[in-house]
């Protein structure tokens, strides 16, 4: 399918699963941005967009004996398929992912892609999921990805493809708090005819050694 990005949100703060909680080890968190990038370059031709909150500029990115951050993103940098949309405020977990979404959503649409895949730097797509979501926008639906939440009434914000020039018009991440959460919020945004479902397209997990693992089964 022509026409797409695939956008990996992360946090420059390196924290994972909620606010102020979590966080990782520098150099290991941004190796594994790197190794999701890798990993995306093997299974898909793509642009890569990296969307970052918490990023304060190069400068800001640690340096020192045993914590060679700078290092790490330099190599992501260097990658020839990679662009950085970044911003400096770390505005939480949920306003955080929403602004990852955001940042993905404005680059593409200002840069001309039609279709986004959006995923974060803990999930493992299938070989061939990323293709299969946008495959599914291909009849004209805005989103493709998992129904989400207690009653299953939301959409899942982990790992999804969408057009770009709906959402991009109407999603607001300060919004996001309004509905109580980022999936429900999203599920506000798209029309009911305009969604089409999927299951079972990836892994995630917040163990880098488990998403180590997985991640050599589906390149191999």
């Amino acid at each position: 399918m022509p026409n797409t990005v695939v956008n990996i949100s992360f946090c420059g703060d390196h924290y994972k699963g909620g606010d102020g909680i979590n966080r990782q080890h520098g150099q290991q968190h941004w190796e594994w941005l790197e190794q999701c990038v890798l990993l995306v370059e093997k299974l898909c031709s793509w642009p890569i967009f990296c969307s970052i909150t918490g990023f304060r500029g190069f400068e800001q990115v640690e340096q020192a004996a045993g914590n060679c951050e700078r290092d790490v993103l330099w190599r992501i940098f260097a990658r020839p398929r990679v662009r950085l949309v970044t911003m400096a405020a770390n505005p939480g977990h949920q306003v955080g992912a929403g602004w990852c979404i955001r940042l993905g959503l404005e680059a593409a649409a200002k840069t001309g892609y039609e279709f986004m895949v959006h995923m974060a730097e803990d999930i493992v797509p299938d070989a061939t999921g990323m293709q299969r979501l946008v495959y599914e926008l291909a009849s004209g639906r805005e989103y493709a990805g998992e129904r989400w939440g207690e009653w299953q009434d939301e959409v899942s914000s982990q790992f999804f493809a969408c057009r770009t020039g709906h959402l991009c018009g109407v999603f607001d991440p300060c919004a996001i708090t309004g509905a109580g959460h980022l999936e429900a919020y999203l599920r506000d945004l798209l029309p009911d005819e305009k969604i089409a479902y999927t299951c079972g397209q990836y892994r995630t997990t917040h163990d880098f050694a488990q998403w180590q693992r997985w991640a050599m089964e589906v390149a191999s």
